[in-house]
């Protein structure tokens, strides 16, 4: 457990606590391929609430599974705040907390019945027999437990653009509704995730890096150390045959995640340009003229989901831009500022129920203004 030393510090007290975990569990350090490394201006503002929702590649941490991080919460603020009506905040927020880590998800309702929830995958694939596990990864088996777990609890799927027409329309969404989305494009959502989603019966939005279609060679954020022990399908991206396949499936919209996925931060003429070439592939192979789009990392506080970029897409005939934000999505807002919730391999169904039904992000509001933020 990491204590700070001085609890009068602020801030600064922090960044110290928090330094080591966040130097261990930066998931860029294991390769050299990463297109972003975080400054020392980025680690600096990294806070609580990013530990929490496990954002930019946190699988590595320590603290990964709910109560663990249950633990690291109640430690944090019992070095920060006391005394007084703070301290008694804190105990209800950690009473709440800790219950969050229990299977109670059957007895909360939506915070916003005008909201949504939007989750976020990235490859699916069986464990892999190699020097580091595949990151961002869920499992087959646990993919099929999470979404059968979430439709035993009332939740109800539907398409993104669904959401996105609804938004337009000024309709309301079937209650508990949420959405699954696939980053990048990787060949085990066609080999294992889709036979889990026609399974349940559960629709799915696959954001293609463009650039990588039929290249048997890693995204330029893996670990290509691995790419030539682990299986093929652990790694590869989709094949344009594989993509058609995965087109031609009622239950599966395609969208773009830009052409190269690149770092596109304070560049937004590059970033619209990268965008508009894969619209044109996209249209080209699959006919499709509006798609949805993710932002490539998505992280708004860190730039890659900033308003010049959102601006930039608007420009384009994206119909939505998602970032990697954890919080629900509102129909009264644009859906070019919608977040997405992680789902990780240690996620169950209530834990995303707890995501998707808004509490989660209350959870987070609650520290940001302990925190004084």
């Amino acid at each position: 457990m990491v204590r700070s030393s001085d609890s009068t510090s602020g801030n600064q007290s922090l960044s110290d606590s928090l330094r080591t975990t966040v130097d261990a569990a930066l998931p860029f350090n294991r390769t050299q391929n990463m297109s972003w490394t975080p400054t020392t201006e980025d680690r600096a503002r990294f806070t609580l609430q990013d530990l929490i929702s496990s954002k930019i590649g946190f699988e590595q941490l320590a603290i990964a599974r709910y109560e663990e991080i249950c633990d690291r919460i109640s430690d944090f603020v019992d070095s920060h705040y006391d005394t007084g009506w703070k301290r008694n905040i804190k105990q209800s927020l950690d009473s709440f907390i800790l219950r969050g880590c229990k299977p109670i998800s059957r007895r909360w309702k939506s915070v916003d019945p005008a909201a949504f929830g939007i989750l976020m995958y990235h490859r699916c694939t069986p464990p892999v027999e190699c020097e580091t596990e595949p990151t961002w990864n869920v499992t087959p088996d646990q993919l099929e437990n999470q979404l059968r777990g979430l439709l035993d609890l009332g939740f109800t799927p539907i398409p993104l653009s669904t959401a996105v027409k609804h938004h337009q329309l000024g309709m309301e969404l079937p209650p508990n509704a949420f959405v699954v989305t696939f980053d990048d494009g990787y060949a085990n959502n066609y080999t294992h995730a889709l036979p889990v989603l026609e399974k349940l019966g559960v629709p799915a939005t696959i954001f293609l890096a463009t650039a990588y279609i039929d290249e048997f060679v890693p995204f330029p954020s893996d670990d290509w150390s691995c790419s030539g022990k682990a299986d093929p399908i652990s790694w590869r991206p989709l094949t344009l045959e594989e993509a058609h396949k995965l087109n031609k499936s009622e239950l599966i919209e395609l969208g773009t995640h830009t052409h190269t996925h690149d770092d596109f931060r304070n560049r937004p003429r590059d970033f619209e340009r990268d965008l508009e070439i894969s619209l044109e592939f996209i249209k080209r192979e699959f006919d499709i003229v509006h798609p949805t789009f993710a932002f490539p990392f998505g992280v708004r506080r860190f730039g890659f989901s900033s308003d010049e970029l959102i601006r930039a897409a608007r420009k384009t005939q994206v119909r939505c831009s998602l970032s990697t934000e954890g919080q629900l999505a509102h129909l009264r807002q644009s859906p070019y500022y919608w977040g997405r919730f992680t789902a990780h391999q240690t996620d169950d169904a209530h834990l995303l129920a707890v995501k998707l039904s808004g509490w989660y992000s209350r959870i987070k509001q609650g520290m940001r203004k302990l925190a004084g933020r």
